[in-house]
Formats: C-alpha cells, sequence, structure tokens
C-alpha cells in the first residue's frame, strides 16, 4: 500500500492533535508556506497573516514534517492559473446551460 501524504495550508489549534496523529501513523505531513499577502476588510484596514504557528516551526526543524515553500509551488501565479482554467471550463460548458 503506498504512504499516506497529507497537506496543511491553514492551521488551527486542533490541528496540532491531527498532525501529531498523522506522524504517529507514519503519515507524511507537508505544510504550504503561507506567502503573505494584504487583506483589507471593510473599513480598509490590512495585516499581514502570521507565519507559521511556533508548533508548527518545531517539528519542521525536528524534521518531522516538511515545509512545501511558495516559490515550490509557484505561489505567486497560482491564484491567477486556477482562475484563468476555471474561465475556460465555465466559456466551455456556457453555451450548453445557458
Amino acid at each position: 500500500m503506498a504512504k499516506k501524504h497529507v497537506i496543511y495550508e491553514s492551521f488551527s489549534k486542533i490541528d496540532f492533535i491531527l498532525i501529531r496523529n498523522n506522524i504517529k501513523r507514519d503519515v507524511s505531513v507537508w505544510v504550504i508556506e503561507p506567502f503573505p499577502a494584504y487583506h483589507h476588510n471593510k473599513k480598509g484596514s490590512r495585516f499581514f497573516p502570521s507565519y507559521l504557528p511556533g508548533y508548527i516551526t518545531a517539528l519542521i526543524n525536528k524534521g518531522q514534517i516538511s515545509l512545501l515553500r511558495a516559490e515550490d509551488i509557484n505561489a505567486k501565479e497560482i491564484y491567477g492559473l486556477a482562475a484563468d482554467k476555471a474561465v475556460q471550463i465555465v466559456e466551455y460548458v456556457y453555451p450548453e446551460y445557458r
């Protein structure tokens, strides 16, 4: 049977327990490096999302989980590429369903 892999994009407190359980079960755990971007709310305030929680950084440093860096997954362009593909699909099926 092939080894299982779990990839986390964002983290909550419960994820620490889930990640530890996956490590114990010999499941390969990967985390995606957050790509900082400005977020705007209705008032116009901006903030940067937190980078990585301390427990994630500690597990990466121990070699228990792996980090997928933003440049490894082309994070700067992936949103635009995904949007382009979505538009292509909608344009393809629209004449049939309009």
